[in-house]
């Protein structure tokens, strides 16, 4: 099943000695994306300079490298074993100019160094005693992991790059798409709404009993929806707000309160029914009917609200024209709802 979601690059960077450890990373990549890519609506996609970038002319190889594939990665993971690599103009090697350039930009960066043992003459080359002096340069200025086979390489980065993904702010900060939003709950409440729908009507037509069945049904409606809604405002409170810009900040408020409101009217209005030995409903005594309640506030809100640019539009799809329920209560969460809707309303809009 197809989804939308965010794609985020993870940049293989790393000298050529080390590339069976080039290929357990991509293969970690892709169990990640089996796991959780659904679940979680992000895809990671793995590149790298010998893959991704093209031929080009003009500037100096890393910099076609830098410009191709580096300044498109979101997560960078550099690997080393024995060598350093080629040195460019700037930097002791390509991999050390993308580390270092990835670190400039504030992006996140996962390294990690072979203990595997070498032969005495590899470890007295130049590429080696280059690659001592910049591991130990990186002690000061943050945390490495060190592995000592294969194995322990797959081990540790499939569980470092979990933890780095599901905590980092760079990959957790970000809030799906309003639209992404609405639709998640859309299918949802659909669902539940069909199942409410599909209840069966009770035998008898008595009003006694078609009141009683409306309001169970309404209940068990209330339960379900509230499940979810509450669910999606607990992924929305997760959501932090490191790099987010005003717009999109606003949009996680605006959503926030829209899903608190629509569980307030479900607990208000639905679940102070109280079920009296699995069955009975406890009816209050005032008789109300929604559809003229909720057109008497919304012109009320209309003629009274500071934003007169906004047009209240009303329209009902009830299934019943009466229930009892206490009016100062029904009348107290509606208007509650419709306000904060108007509150948010972009600007010269219908609601």
């Amino acid at each position: 099943m197809s989804f939308d979601g965010f794609v985020y690059n993870v940049m293989i960077a790393s000298p050529g000695d080390v590339a069976n450890e080039r290929t357990i990373a991509r293969e970690v990549i892709a169990e990640w994306n089996a796991v959780h890519a659904p679940d979680r609506r992000l895809v990671l996609l793995p590149i790298s300079g010998d893959v991704n970038a093209t031929p080009a002319m003009g500037v100096p190889p890393q910099e076609v490298i830098n410009r191709q594939v580096l300044r498109a990665a979101d997560l960078l993971v550099g690997i080393f074993w024995t060598r350093i690599g080629t040195a460019t103009s700037s930097y002791a090697s390509g991999t050390v100019e993308e580390i270092e350039e990835q670190i400039k930009a504030g992006k996140p960066v996962m390294l990690y160094f072979s203990e595997t043992p070498v032969h005495p003459d590899v470890g007295a080359t130049e590429q080696y005693l280059q690659l001592r002096s910049f591991k130990e340069s990186l002690r000061s200025r943050g945390l490495f992991e060190t592995f000592s086979s294969p194995a322990e390489f797959r081990e540790k980065f499939n569980r470092q790059l979990q933890i780095k993904v599901n905590r980092d702010s760079y990959f957790v900060s970000k809030p799906l798409p309003s639209d992404m939003i609405a639709e998640e709950l859309m299918v949802r409440l659909q669902s539940s709404i069909a199942t409410f729908l599909e209840l069966p009507r009770p035998n008898t037509t008595t009003a006694d009993t078609e009141t009683s069945y409306e309001v169970q049904a309404l209940l068990a409606l209330a339960h379900q929806t509230q499940g979810q809604l509450i669910g999606v405002s607990g992924a929305l409170t997760a959501v932090g707000s490191e790099g987010l810009s005003a717009r999109d900040k606003d949009l996680v408020e605006i959503a926030k309160f829209l899903i608190e409101d629509a569980i307030t009217v479900g607990y208000g209005t639905f679940s102070s029914y109280a079920l009296s030995s699995g069955r009975e409903i406890a009816l209050l005594e005032n008789l109300i009917k929604p559809p003229e309640e909720l057109e008497r506030i919304t012109r009320r809100l209309q003629r009274t609200s500071a934003r007169s640019d906004l047009q209240l539009r009303f329209s009902t799809q009830l299934g019943f024209s009466s229930i009892h329920f206490d009016k100062n209560v029904f009348e107290s969460v509606f208007y509650n709802v419709i306000h904060n809707a108007m509150k948010y309303a972009e600007r010269s809009s219908v609601v």
